[in-house]
């Protein structure tokens, strides 16, 4: 491995937590730090394991859905052609270092998505019960992925983690802070202006804090790395798009109605008196909802987003599973993310220094950002928080809920030894809920099956 940090990059960018320098030195391995934070992360077990999670519906759905897999990887794939674009072209970002980023961004999600991750939250919440115990600060995805980075994974036998870069931690980290630590309840980290609560969007645990302020270096939570900002904005954009069109293949988002307006509707011309009566009715409950959180409505700009999206997918009918119906369909992606891609840009503070880390900021036109964020509502409304999604969710609680009280009721007991091992050195609670984060989704039901009683298995059962 060469010792030299990548080209716009610095020493300091290439220090790996807890070590001063590579430990992976080798003159047979031509790959640099980046390259080795890439590999790290996609041989991880912890990356292995999204495949049995949930994106937005059941893993147990896949092959028709997306899972958290597949969606890092297309996020990874649209973070990396970003990078390799601004690279090209103005010198930016390293790819590897984005790619990393994008690979690790989902890896602290537990078991069942958004209802596991708020489930294991509120019953950290209640078993905890002191604010000065070191895991009274719950669970939340991204504190997650930092721990199993710097922590739960296992790659030398000198300290745990993976040994990432500075860089690459900190392009993952989205939030960089601790739960509400008394100081600002919001941060303006956010591209234009969005408020984060850190009450319930933080990016560090207690017992991560020495690791989070070695990561900033000094430098302010309100900073942004240029590598963590593309990752988000190909988080969002993949999110939005592969999810949308998933959901309409299957007949749960009705675009072909949705989009049901005058072919010669332009973004001046277009009324919401002229539109479908289901386009009417969503937009009524993304104003109602954006509204009550303190976000800007515009009834004109979120009408000509959807003139936009109907020339971009030209959907008029439901979809057909022919060929000719699957061809549509693929096209549509395309057109959509270019679209979403095509006219981002990266301004640079500094042109007298390298277009990496801290010295430059992505640009997303405004209306590419709402028409993003519009996408990402159709699922929340159409999907999310359909009666059909919230049974399976109200299950999915129990199982989490359950499995975490039973793990923290008899830990020594009942926990696998690659967690036992850290019960005498880090919080108990803490310990319990990173094993039924870790879980698959399978994995999950069958503990609660057998640990419930409704079905015992085998002793030869690999749990």
């Amino acid at each position: 491995m060469t010792d030299q940090a990548p080209p716009g990059y610095t020493d300091e960018d290439v220090e790996q937590d807890r070590h001063t320098s590579s430990d992976d030195a080798s003159g047979n391995d031509p790959r640099n730090q980046f390259k080795h934070d890439h590999d790290r992360v996609l041989y991880s077990s912890a990356f292995a394991a999204l495949a049995g999670k949930s994106q937005v519906v059941s893993a147990g759905e896949a092959g028709q859905f997306h899972t958290r897999l597949t969606h890092s990887l297309k996020v990874t794939q649209v973070g990396r052609r970003l990078a390799e674009r601004f690279a090209c072209e103005q010198g930016g970002p390293d790819p590897d270092l984005v790619a990393t980023a994008c690979l690790a961004h989902d890896l602290g999600h537990p078991p069942f998505g958004h209802a596991g991750e708020v489930a294991l939250d509120a019953a950290m919440k209640r078993l905890c019960g002191n604010e000065n115990d070191p895991a009274s600060d719950g669970f939340e995805g991204n504190a997650q992925n930092l721990r199993i980075l710097t922590h739960l994974e296992a790659h030398k036998r000198t300290s745990p983690g993976l040994h990432l870069s500075r860089a690459a931690l900190d392009a993952t980290t989205k939030y960089p802070w601790l739960r509400d630590d008394g100081s600002l309840k919001f941060s303006h980290r956010q591209p234009h202006g969005k408020q984060i609560d850190r009450g319930k969007k933080f990016g560090f645990y207690k017992t991560e804090a020495d690791i989070g302020d070695w990561i900033l270096n000094g430098r302010k939570y309100a900073d942004r790395p240029i590598e963590e900002q593309i990752m988000d904005w190909a988080d969002d954009v993949t999110y939005a798009c592969h999810d949308l069109l998933d959901f309409f293949r299957s007949g749960a988002i009705p675009l072909d109605r949705l989009l049901e307006f005058d072919e010669e509707a332009t973004a001046d011309s277009i009324t919401i008196d002229s539109v479908s009566d289901d386009l009417s009715a969503f937009l009524a409950g993304v104003k109602k909802k954006w509204v009550k959180a303190g976000r800007a409505y515009d009834e004109s700009a979120a009408l000509a987003a959807f003139v936009q999206l109907q020339e971009l997918l030209r959907i008029r009918t439901r979809h057909s599973d022919s060929f000719d119906g699957r061809v549509n369909l693929a096209s549509a992606n395309s057109r959509l993310i270019t679209s979403l891609l095509g006219d981002v840009s990266l301004t640079v503070i500094d042109e007298a220094l390298p277009h990496t880390r801290y010295n430059a900021i992505l640009e997303v036109p405004d209306d590419l950002r709402l028409l993003c964020n519009l996408l990402k509502e159709l699922i929340w409304t159409y999907v999310i928080n359909n009666p059909r999604l919230a049974t399976q969710q109200h299950g999915q609680e129990t199982i989490v809920t359950s499995l975490l009280d039973w793990y923290y009721a008899e830990p020594k007991r009942l926990l696998p030894i690659s967690y036992r091992e850290d019960l005498d050195t880090e919080p108990v609670l803490r310990v319990c809920v990173d094993h039924v984060s870790s879980l698959t989704e399978v994995q999950a039901s069958n503990l609660y099956r057998r640990m419930s009683g409704v079905d015992l298995g085998a002793f030869t059962d690999n749990l």
